[in-house]
């Protein structure tokens, strides 16, 4: 990228990570946060005390939720860009006098942080109620925990790997649907969702379970780079040459 959009990128990637709800709408303030996510641990211990008196708890199928993170990652994506226009600060954003493929890429990097952060963050919640889980249980052993936390080292891995695709895709569909080449998008989920489903079922989960990265892995995590790159281009063609203002 050209040295002279490199500080124009970096306020802007800060400008994203540190924006609120706007156009009038006030968010949950910290205090309430704090109720929501004690109650939410509080919540989880009794349902793990309970299901542990009640039956045999089988930890590694919690890994399970982490799945649905690209998921989540490419829903706020979409709304990233859906936002300019809900909020009514698109003419805001257009107007900085920068070339669109700096802001589409503050947005990505700001999006691609905050996918780490919450993979992280789900992590650490999970090993907490694994390692809570352990303790409550008369069944399972200091040994099962550390096979549940050994379990969960590949689906976060993909996660990790999946999630800089998950943020372009979000971003050019996002965009997508604010230009003229909005009929296009039921193609773009015809697309992504084979694309998911065949990488899904290519057979590289096997090796993964024995810690071996095959090398079609490796190929498909630098294709993935490469294709993010080329979305993130093509959103910002989009909205250069065919917005629907």
């Amino acid at each position: 990228m050209d040295v002279r959009h490199e500080q124009p990128l970096k306020t802007l990637f800060l400008h994203e990570l540190k924006r609120r709800r706007e156009n009038g709408r006030k968010g949950i303030n910290a205090q309430w946060r704090l109720v929501y996510f004690f109650s939410f641990i509080v919540i989880a211990m009794i349902l793990t005390i309970y299901f542990n008196l009640i039956y045999h708890v089988q930890l590694k199928y919690i890994w399970n939720i982490c799945w649905g993170i690209p998921w989540m990652i490419f829903g706020l994506s979409i709304s990233l860009i859906h936002r300019e226009w809900r909020n009514e600060t698109v003419g805001w954003w257009l107007t900085f006098p920068y070339p669109r493929s700096t802001l589409v890429v503050a947005k990505f990097w700001a999006m691609l942080v905050r996918g780490v952060s919450l993979a992280c963050s789900i992590l650490l919640l999970i090993i907490v109620f694994g390692a809570f889980a352990t303790l409550v249980s008369s069944t399972l052993s200091f040994g099962d925990f550390l096979g549940f936390i050994k379990s969960g080292l590949i689906p976060i891995l993909l996660d990790l790997a999946a999630l800089p695709l998950a943020v372009g895709a979000g971003l050019i569909l996002g965009t997508l649907g604010r230009t003229k080449f909005r009929p296009a998008m039921p193609l773009f989920w015809i697309i992504w969702g084979l694309s998911w489903g065949l990488s899904g079922s290519a057979g590289w989960f096997e090796p993964l379970s024995q810690f071996k990265i095959p090398i079609e892995l490796v190929a498909a995590i630098i294709g993935s780079w490469l294709l993010t790159w080329i979305l993130i281009l093509l959103a910002s063609w989009l909205l250069e040459k065919k917005l629907d203002l």
